[in-house]
């Protein structure tokens, strides 16, 4: 769920800024290029296997994956 938020973020600030409502392009690129990092260092701890909540059985019960 996480990992789909920061991915919405991240388009929502480039469409703003395409649609001319954000000016400010660096913090536009920032926050979009932070988001996906985010989003892609999350996927690779699951694919991994290395996600804390996974290994010690709690995000089993809070549908962490």
């Amino acid at each position: 769920m996480v990992t789909g938020l920061l991915t919405a973020v991240a388009g929502l600030v480039l469409l703003l800024y395409g649609l001319g409502t954000m000016t400010d392009a660096m913090l536009v690129h920032i926050v979009a290029g932070l988001c996906l990092l985010l989003n892609g260092l999350a996927v690779l701890v699951h694919k991994m296997g290395m996600c804390p909540m996974c290994a010690s059985g709690e995000g089993k019960d809070k549908k962490c994956c």
